[in-house]
């Protein structure tokens, strides 16, 4: 009775290790395949769309026999369908693999380095993987080859990644967003190695710059910085365009979504190391040109505000008559200027327009503590004066006052400014 008993047990626990063998793969509604992986295609997951530049440049001779250049720029789209056949992948997309035996794939790798997937997301034939970030694409750590390892094998197939367009990353990409003739400039992002040229474009916002375009020196590069020296440009704001040269060596273009302002043909109040076109100090606290810290150039604007009471520093153009001052126009559109930040983070407003400086509460910034930040303001979101209204509805009026006026700020704060200009 006992050895029946026994084998009972025995029996019922087989039937139970039989049975959760079947249904172990259920949740995935399929069966994985016990053979060694194959690899018979790889398809794109989603439909793509770039945009390619092309860069004509057109030359003729007039009767005199003397060369006459120009360029313009052409923007089209290319796009790949739905679940298209491919053998090249892009950093961070998604593609399908197709196959063998995927079922039971415990590891995928792009040129050597792991992909994440989910294997409840595809079936026996096929898994769904996105191309990791980090993913080697240039020589000799790009391998071209694309790894799917089960638990009975693995398989590789060619596949060769793309290398990013020349990208100027989005945050602290670039040592300056000014440039001047001559300037050096450091750029930070990815894919400059397989930049051929290097241009600058003016932007199609401005009247003063839309169809302009100038050449840029390539002092040094790798793939994730490049040293570039601006040339002398009539552009007052412009783009950056990068002719490159794709992994598998067709030519393309790429532009920056960064914009770079030219100091050489903005309206300056302090730039070039000095106050320009007739402004001066108009401070209540200390405030004069400073050597401390500098940004473009070896000195900046410093600008005092004591703690413990209401202050305003800043610059105003001769007397601040009605006669003084830049004049309306509707191509200026920014106020742009660099400011080193002091102590603590501390609200500033920004006293702008022709009624002198004043404790008005109007166009507030925030400065970070201890680091350089970049503004760039609209001029149409500039309240003139006390009031709620815009430049452009005081078009009478020149503009001969810029300042800046903090309330009661706990500690003493020195900032220093560069830059401070008024850009087309």
């Amino acid at each position: 009775m006992k050895h029946s008993y026994i084998i009972g047990i025995l029996t019922l626990m087989i039937g139970s290790i039989i049975l959760s063998c079947n249904k172990k793969d259920d949740y995935m509604a399929y069966t994985p395949g016990k053979g060694s992986p194959s690899i018979t295609s790889v398809y794109t997951y989603s439909q793509y769309k770039y945009n390619d530049t092309t860069i004509t440049t057109h030359s003729s001779y007039d009767t005199s026999g003397n060369l006459t250049t120009y360029t313009d720029t052409t923007i089209g789209n290319t796009l790949i369908g739905l679940d298209s056949a491919t053998s090249y992948g892009n950093l961070g997309e998604y593609y399908v693999i197709h196959g063998k035996n995927l079922g039971s794939a415990t590891e995928v790798y792009f040129n050597g380095t792991q992909a994440y997937f989910n294997r409840a997301l595809g079936t026996d034939e096929t898994i769904i993987v996105q191309i990791p970030s980090t993913t080697p694409y240039r020589k000799p750590r790009a391998t071209d080859s694309l790894t799917v390892v089960n638990l009975y094998g693995k398989a590789s197939y060619p596949f060769m990644i793309i290398a990013p367009a020349p990208t100027i990353q989005v945050s602290n990409g670039v040592s300056n967003y000014n440039f001047k003739n001559g300037s050096v400039d450091t750029l930070y992002g990815v894919g400059f190695a397989s930049t051929d040229n290097l241009y600058i474009k003016g932007v199609s916002s401005s009247s003063a710059s839309k169809g302009l375009m100038d050449q840029v020196d390539i002092l040094s590069v790798n793939d994730s910085v490049m040293i570039v020296k601006f040339p002398d440009s009539k552009i007052t704001q412009g783009n950056l365009l990068f002719a490159y040269t794709q992994t598998d060596g067709s030519k393309d273009t790429a532009i920056s979504s960064t914009v770079f302002n030219n100091i050489d043909k903005a309206y300056q109040i302090f730039a070039n190391d000095n106050t320009q076109n007739g402004w001066g100090s108009w401070s209540w606290d200390a405030a004069g040109i400073s050597t401390d810290y500098a940004k473009s150039g070896t000195k900046t604007f410093s600008m005092k505000f004591s703690g413990g009471g209401w202050k305003v520093d800043g610059l105003r153009q001769g007397g601040g008559g009605a006669s003084d001052g830049l004049a309306y126009s509707a191509d200026w559109q920014y106020l742009v200027f660099w400011v080193k930040g002091g102590n603590k983070a501390q609200t500033a407003y920004i006293q702008w327009g022709d009624g002198g400086l004043g404790q008005n509460a109007v166009n507030d910034i925030t400065i970070a503590a201890n680091k350089w930040q970049f503004f760039k303001i609209p001029i149409s979101s500039l309240k003139w004066n006390t009031t709620s209204t815009t430049w452009s509805d005081n078009k009478g009026s020149k503009l001969n006052t810029v300042g800046f006026f903090m309330k009661s700020n706990d500690d003493d704060e020195v900032y220093y400014f560069d830059d401070i200009m008024v850009v087309k």
